[in-house]
């Protein structure tokens, strides 16, 4: 059974009904969140402006992340940039090592992996994977001839402390 939209994706989409979804008296939303600042905790981070800005782009507008969604949006963001990390130095270091007695996976790549679990389980909270999308009867509202946002994951190279990812100075 597919989940139940949450409130903010109903408004989002114009299908808030306040005789189906009257919260009066029990929640009250927070204000909707600003995704343009990049947390403290990302901003120290190699590759944290830059999942920063894949993940709040495409949400930006939608109505669905709120203030109280942050920490949440920031973990998500940390997963990504953390896996980021992890395979860059996979691949500059390969994935074995020399352990005390014989070759062993690489540190990084359990640390990739950890990462990638995380991040799945919170992209998937903010409908940004396709199964997630469709379970909560969420569409990304991309216009047709526009730029895909989704776009900004094909970059290779992080952003720069105060850029976004993809940017070129």
């Amino acid at each position: 059974m597919p989940r139940a939209k949450p409130i903010e994706q109903h408004i989002a989409d114009g299908t808030y009904r306040p005789s189906r979804h009257d919260i009066s008296g029990v929640l009250t939303l927070a204000p909707e969140a600003n995704l343009d600042v990049v947390p403290p905790m990302l901003s120290g981070h190699k590759w944290g402006p830059y999942a920063w800005h894949a993940l709040a782009e495409p949400l930006h507008g939608t109505g669905i992340v709120r203030l109280t969604d942050l920490p949440a949006l920031e973990m998500a963001a940390m997963a990504l940039a953390t896996w980021k990390a992890a395979m860059e130095q996979v691949a500059t270091d390969g994935t074995t090592t020399k352990g005390a007695a014989s070759t062993v996976m690489h540190p990084a790549l359990r640390a990739a992996h950890a990462a990638e679990q995380s991040f799945q389980r919170w992209a998937g909270r903010f409908g940004l994977t396709p199964s997630d999308r469709a379970a909560v009867g969420m569409a990304m509202n991309v216009t047709p001839g526009a730029d895909d946002p989704w776009s900004v994951l094909d970059d290779d190279e992080p952003a720069d402390a105060g850029g976004k990812a993809g940017e070129v100075d």
